[in-house]
């Protein structure tokens, strides 16, 4: 329960961080994830995760960095920008300080700092045809073209939205309400990373950053469970 209050997560990603912590300690027993969620309904944390999924057709693009998705959304009221590389789901993210549209070209650069082959993003003002601004991005930003979501398909956008959602669960099981912005920026940075090198994607079946750039951070774990104060219950491998 522990794990589940300083976190947030559910049951698949709690049993993976309670086994590393079990692997550290040179035990052998293993906690499987339909355990921690019976325990988790038990307790009335959450309702029995057995739910009705849609079947969307899936697109993916072949290689890192062929396609970005871009996207704003909002926490509490709180700007915040995000992408993700279409074939490996790496996300970034991050609070800007409004939505204006050099503030989040400014956040897109920031946050990619290479180019890339296209952009897609929704109809939204700051990504409009007609505006300047994310056309002059383009042209020193991306090799190819800025695609546009059909207004009738947001599943189009499906990946960053599930990024999204989970960035968004994750600062408000921490925050609640809070329009802290030193607390945003310090969560999300607890967060993207973990989600980057520590989150198995089975439609993947591999790690963003894995996928993306080849290795991921094999100190997520250690930093994770520091960022969190989670050292009571979670056992960090000690060095050498």
């Amino acid at each position: 329960m522990k794990v589940r209050d300083g976190t947030g997560f559910g049951s698949f990603h709690i049993s993976q961080l309670v086994n590393i912590s079990l692997w550290n300690q040179g035990r052998a027993e293993r906690i499987l994830p339909r355990t921690v969620s019976r325990i988790l309904v038990r307790k009335d944390v959450i309702e029995s995760e057995r739910r009705a999924k849609k079947e969307w057709r899936r697109f993916e693009w072949g290689q890192p960095n062929q396609l970005i998705q871009v996207d704003l959304t909002m926490f509490n009221g709180i700007p915040l920008l995000t992408m993700e590389d279409d074939y490996s789901r790496r996300g970034w993210a991050v609070r800007l300080a409004n939505q204006k549209d050099k503030t989040v070209a400014r956040g897109m650069k920031k946050l990619l700092k290479i180019k890339y082959d296209n952009l897609l993003t929704d109809n939204g003002s700051q990504f409009s045809r007609k505006n300047k601004v994310i056309r002059e991005y383009c042209e020193h930003h991306i090799n190819e073209k800025h695609i546009w979501t059909s207004i009738h398909h947001p599943q189009t956008m499906g990946k960053l939205s599930a990024f999204q959602k989970g960035l968004k669960r994750f600062l408000h099981h921490k925050l609640g309400t809070s329009q802290d912005i030193q607390e945003i920026d310090q969560y999300i940075d607890i967060y993207v990373p973990w989600y980057n090198n520590g989150k198995y994607h089975s439609t993947i079946s591999s790690y963003p950053e894995e996928r993306y750039s080849g290795q991921r951070d094999i100190e997520w774990y250690n930093s994770l469970v520091k960022s969190l104060k989670l050292e009571d219950v979670l056992v960090i491998k000690s060095e050498g």
